[in-house]
């Protein structure tokens, strides 16, 4: 019996350890797949915006130029990286603004996406908010 048991808690924690392995591949893949789709950063100019990130836990706050023609999954794809580039453990987040308030969470793929234009996001303050929190 005791056997018995001391094997279904090693295959248990296999387990676990296995469920670990596959989040952070998958975490990983995400954080690749955001790093091509991220496209340099556009110098200054017309129809061009400067965005500021406050990230979660504090820290120093980010600035990016986007045109104003990308869309929402710039912002997410841009965060993604910038998180992993931090060695920060947040996975799931949205992005908000305060004035006037509103949450963009990550677009789900073949959802029709808005462009920074269309959100008002032009000199905009935005705050990462991890929603594991």
């Amino acid at each position: 019996m005791r056997q018995h048991l001391e094997e279904e808690a090693r295959e248990a924690e296999e387990l676990r350890d296995a469920l670990v392995l596959s989040e952070v591949l998958v975490q990983q893949a995400n954080v690749e797949r955001a790093q091509r789709r991220v496209s340099v950063e556009p110098p200054e100019g017309e129809g061009v915006t400067t965005l500021r990130f406050r990230m979660p836990g504090g820290g120093k706050a980010l600035r990016r130029r986007f045109h104003l023609d990308d869309t929402v999954q710039m912002l997410f794809d841009y965060v993604r990286v910038a998180l992993a580039e931090r060695d920060d453990d947040v996975v799931n987040f949205a992005i908000e603004r305060s004035y006037p308030r509103r949450t963009f969470e990550a677009p789900v793929g073949g959802e029709v996406q808005p462009t920074l234009r269309e959100l008002g996001l032009s000199d905009a303050a935005l705050f990462v908010r991890d929603l594991d929190a």
